[in-house]
């Protein structure tokens, strides 16, 4: 009997050890892959902000400490990367929207304030009738020769014969413009605007014609790239499309570009996430210097918004002036949904009823209402 009872004692002990090792070695293996996650995200993350002093254009002697971090150029004060930009290390942005109509235009020119820069206006608009607005490696090749100013001399003679787009390039292009009624081809023809990209330490490019996704290579190794991904509520875009009668009003297409950049730039988000930033319409025209200031601390890992890009917020987004289609010029305050009031029955129940349309509505936490007499109704949120 005391046999029996011993050895059931001895075998309850030994499966109460068993199950003891058991937790043990589960908690060190979780630990231990929960310490590799970590490790990985770090060095993610070191990967997009530390520059290699090897890949670095002119770099000299003694700029980089002992792992190779360019810790002087990037101004890290106190644990705050600040970078230090200039025409030798320019900052390469793009703006992008899914869409047309969707204050592309407004935020690019607000960032084209920030000292020195230049801005490229559509460049793609040239190839939209080409098979390489269909073709990845083309499209950011031909996006890229522009930032680097290695764009062939025929895309120069386009961006000067199209003054509406050159207008946005450079202030010495809008000096031109104001000496008279009639543009001064003598003075545009003095500008070097080559020269003025290789001297920019910020070079703005603005695009509609582009998929997110085409960009991914070099959103992944271009250190000094950043996307700024930029959406308004289909409903709008596509109330103020409607404006124009030769531009694709279809929802569907319209809409499923919109709902693919969507899905893209969650992934980006994710795997990249210091190197793309989602701006919302809705949220710049309603808070513009917040949005402004994250945008800044996105750039350049400074907040602070520099005078001339604060002075263009209180001009442009306080009232509204002028009547042409690309007036800049908004009380942001309202402007924001302003096509609640002047979109039809019609294209609201087709828009809604899209489903891509009504998909990337609510992805971006705003609501559906079915009929133009809700939407009238401003007592009622857009947002959920």
């Amino acid at each position: 009997m005391m046999i029996k009872r011993t050895c059931r004692l001895l075998c309850f002990v030994g499966l109460l050890f068993l199950l003891f090792y058991l937790c043990i070695s589960t908690t060190v293996m979780l630990g231990g892959q929960s310490d590799r996650v970590l490790r990985q995200s770090q060095s993610l993350d070191e990967g997009i902000v530390r520059l290699n002093c090897s890949a670095v254009r002119g770099a000299k002697d003694g700029c980089c400490d002992g792992e190779g971090q360019r810790d002087q150029d990037l101004g890290l004060v106190q644990g705050r990367r600040d970078p230090a930009i200039t025409p030798e290390d320019p900052l390469f942005v793009l703006i992008l929207s899914s869409l047309p109509r969707s204050g592309s235009t407004m935020l690019s020119e607000a960032l084209s304030t920030l000292p020195g820069s230049v801005l490229f206006f559509e460049p793609l608009w040239i190839q939209e009738k080409t098979t390489c607005i269909d073709n990845e490696g083309c499209v950011a090749d031909f996006l890229m020769d522009a930032f680097k100013c290695t764009y062939a001399e025929w895309f120069e003679a386009w961006l000067r014969s199209k003054h509406l787009f050159f207008n946005f390039f450079h202030p010495d292009v809008r000096k031109c413009t104001r000496k008279g009624k009639r543009k001064d081809e003598e003075c545009f023809s003095q500008i070097d605007v080559r020269a003025l990209c290789r001297d920019a330490p910020v070079r703005l490019t603005k695009v509609i014609r582009s998929k997110l996704t085409f960009l991914e290579n070099y959103v992944r190794d271009a250190d000094n790239f950043k996307v700024i991904y930029l959406t308004r509520d289909p409903r709008g875009s596509l109330n103020s499309i409607a404006k124009f009668n030769t531009w694709n009003q279809d929802p569907h297409e319209r809409c499923q570009s919109l709902e693919d950049d969507l899905f893209a730039y969650d992934l980006f988000s994710e795997i990249y996430p210091s190197k793309v930033l989602h701006v919302k319409y809705e949220d710049f025209c309603l808070h513009p210097e917040n949005k402004t200031s994250e945008i800044m601390s996105f750039l350049t890992g400074n907040h602070t918004i520099p005078q001339e890009l604060r002075d263009y917020l209180a001009e442009h987004m306080s009232k509204r002036r002028g009547i042409r289609n690309m007036s800049t010029f908004k009380d942001s305050a309202t402007e924001f949904q302003a096509w609640r009031n002047k979109i039809t029955e019609d294209l609201l129940k087709k828009v809604e009823s899209e489903p891509a349309c009504a998909s990337a509505v609510l992805k971006m936490g705003h609501r559906l209402f079915r009929s133009t007499r809700v939407a009238r109704d401003l007592n009622i949120s857009l947002f959920l």
